[in-house]
Order: C-alpha cells, then structure tokens, then sequence
C-alpha cells in the first residue's frame, strides 16, 4: 500500500511529473480528481476534501523490494545517528541496485 509523502503523492498545482521518494521512479498520475474524506479527518487531507488535485503513486509500490526499500527510508528518517544512517542508506542504495540496474532482484 502506498504512503503519502514517499510514494503517494497528492498535489493541487499541476506538476508535470513527481518522482517516488523511495525508488526515483516517475510516479503515475490521476489527475483532476476530488478526495472524498469523512468529517472526523484532519489536517492536510481535510483541506482537501472536496477540492480538484492530481494523484501521483509510483508504479513500483506494491512490490516486495520496494516495500522493503520504504521501510528502510522511513527507518532512515526517524535515526539520529548519522553514523546508522549511513548503514542504512548502504542497504537502501543495494535494494535498489539489485532491483532497478538489471542485477539479482531480492526476494
């Protein structure tokens, strides 16, 4: 499933294109469309309830590597040793190799 702010994206200006915060890859895009959100929902979403916007998802965001990938980015952004997240930026940059620049993929 993707999550908004790494692989889903909602945008009310109209971009181009957007690339996934994960993988690099060119997000695919819907655009024109309105979020239907219940009442109880707050902060950015509910600002736009029932205003027009593109959604962009990356295509790759419901396969296993890059589910992975997300999880290790988000691990990433909470570290506040610079020193872990080198480690884990390592592991990310492999994932990537492995599954985007035509070497093993990664069960």
């Amino acid at each position: 499933m993707p999550t908004e702010g790494y692989d889903l994206f909602y945008e009310q200006e109209k971009l181009e294109e957007k690339h996934c915060n994960v993988c690099g890859a060119k997000c695919d895009v819907e655009r024109d469309i309105t979020i239907k959100v219940n009442s109880m929902v707050t902060g950015i979403m509910a600002e736009m309830r029932g205003k027009h916007h593109d959604k962009f998802t990356c295509p790759n965001s419901g396969k296993e590597w890059h589910l992975k990938t997300k999880s290790l980015v988000m691990e990433k952004d909470q570290l506040a040793s610079k020193y872990l997240s080198r480690i884990v930026e390592k592991e990310i940059e492999e994932v990537l190799q492995k599954n985007l620049n035509g070497g093993d993929p990664l069960e």
